[in-house]
This record gives structure tokens, sequence and C-alpha cells, in this order.
């Protein structure tokens, strides 16, 4: 077990894959078969096992489980800061918007991120529409570094935005400099007012208390709630998984909740949400033990009465 320790300590300081590397070329065969069942380090990452994408996760949400901090990790604003350029570049042209802040560098648009983006513009334009008066006020919730404002000041450069990310502060930091035309606000005093439109996008299900946290957002919401690459299953109950994003170049992990369906509907409508749309996601995340398959959506919600001023 102590060999098993020291690994895990590597994997935490240096590159994994540099690790895999050399301790394969280093180790006999099956010295390495056996580390691959010895560092399974409780489900984080390890140093030679070939662990899925994603996983369920057995015992569920616990409090002291390290992974529902996994966001919390400079790789990830760092990686996608690194990508900006790229992705501001497609923003500012004519090609299709099929690029995000995790697409690899020239990678090819994908129809993806471009459904996903468009269906942004759509509600964005519906929003407009119902408030009427050319400025429109947005809360983008866990918003990174203000991609989703740089994609609505291109498809409708005729509104003006008062436009307002809340994410980590890790984050937030990273974003400033970036999208100096967006606030970034590092704590939930943004809910102390309303907005035209609420959007989160792939966040929700990170949420410990994700019913709290849509009635928070629901009632913060003037017009919509706009929740977008939620992980949904059909006839089963809510369930927590592991993302492994190594791929992406974050070297961290994080747990979330699959949604049930009918669960999650159920909460909105508590919240005090009508369902207005449902919208594909075209993501389908494999994930190894999961009782149902797992289902990207999205859910346009407009507020059945509006109390905030």
């Amino acid at each position: 077990m102590a060999v098993g320790c020291l690994a895990r300590e590597w994997g935490r300081i240096l590159n994994i894959e540099m690790i895999k590397h050399v301790i394969k070329q280093l180790a006999p065969p099956v010295f390495v078969t056996l580390l691959r069942w010895v560092l399974r380090a409780n489900g984080r990452v390890v140093v030679l096992g070939r662990q899925p994408d994603w996983e369920v996760v057995p015992e569920g949400w616990r409090d002291d489980d390290a992974r529902s901090r996994g966001w919390d990790h400079p790789s990830i604003s760092a990686t996608q800061a690194a990508k900006w350029n790229g992705f501001l570049a497609m923003v500012a042209g004519s090609s299709p918007l099929g690029v995000s802040p995790e697409s690899p560098p020239g990678a090819a648009p994908s129809a993806s991120v471009h459904n996903t983006l468009i269906t942004f513009a759509y509600v964005l334009a519906r929003t407009a529409l119902t408030v009427g008066t050319g400025r429109v006020s947005v809360l983008d919730w866990g918003g990174g570094l203000g991609q989703y404002y740089h994609v609505a000041r291109a498809v409708l450069p005729e509104i003006e935005l008062d436009y307002t990310v809340k994410d980590l502060p890790v984050m937030c930091r990273a974003a400033r400099s970036l999208s100096p035309e967006v606030a970034f606000v590092e704590d939930e005093s943004c809910l102390a007012r309303g907005y035209d439109l609420v959007f989160a996008s792939s966040v929700l299900h990170y949420a410990r208390d994700w019913p709290a946290e849509l009635a928070r957002l629901a009632a913060a919401a003037r017009q919509y709630l706009f929740i977008t690459r939620l992980f949904t299953a059909a006839g089963v109950d809510t369930f927590v998984v592991v993302q492994r994003p190594h791929r992406h170049g974050y070297h961290t992990e994080y747990i979330s909740w699959v949604l049930g369906r009918d669960e999650f509907l159920a909460a909105a409508t508590a919240a005090g949400l009508a369902l207005e749309r449902e919208v594909l996601v075209d993501e389908a995340p494999r994930v190894q033990g999961a009782p149902a398959p797992v289902q990207v959506r999205g859910f346009l919600f407009r507020r059945m009465e509006h109390r905030r001023p």
C-alpha cells in the first residue's frame, strides 16, 4: 500500500501521462498489472488504471468527497484561456459557430457546439422580443470566461446587453481581463436583483442541492430561465457520476448528478416555472454503470408570474 500512496502523491504533482510512461518502461509487466488494481485511490485519479471518462458513483454524493469541488482548479481556466483567441476569431467572423473554448486548436467546426450556441441565440432573441426595450439583462450562472456574452454580441448586435457572469473565483480572475465588458461575480450577491434572462449551461447538475439552486435561479428570472447541457435520464431516479476530463487538459475530476427527468421537471414546476420548449443537445456521455442512458438536454422555462421588479 505504501507504493500506492507514493504513486498517488506523484499523480497530484506531476503530469499523469509522463508517470504512466516512465513506470511502464521501468517496471516489469506483472508489477504494472498489480498497480492497476492497487491504485484505485477511492475513485480519484490513478496513475496506471484505465478508468473510464464517466462512471457511476455507487455511494452517492458524500459531503467529504473532494471531487465535489473539482471545478475549482486552475487548469480549467488556464486551458480555456489558451484557446480564447481562436474562439473569439470564430465568433467575430462569418464561419459557423462551431468552436468552443474547450475545442482543441485547429478543430473543425462541431455541429454539436453549433447547435448549442444557435439555441442560445434563439433564447436571447426570444427574450429581447418579450422585453421589447432593446436592452436585455442576463445572468449567466457558471458562465466561465464570458464566452456566451461574445456570442450574444455577434448574433444580436442590435440589442444592448447588461451581462453578469457568476463563477468560481479562479475563473473570474482569469476572465476579467478577457471579457472586460462583463460583470464577473464570485458569490451569490448577483441574485439580489432580477434579470430578463437567467441562463445556466452545464452547471446545475454540479450543485449539491440542485433543487434549491434551481429555485434561486427561478426567483431571479423576470422572464425566462434557460437550463441547458443538463445531464438527465428518463425513467430512473437521480444518481451520481464522476467525470474525468483529462482529455480536455483539465487535471481534475468532478462529481455531478444525472437528474431524473421527471424529478427535475417537478422541481421546476414547484419553483414557479412553466416549460416553454425542450431542446436537444448533441452530447451523449457513456457512463459506466448508469441505470439508463444519459441524455443531455436544454429546457427553456418562463416564469408563471413575475414577482421581482
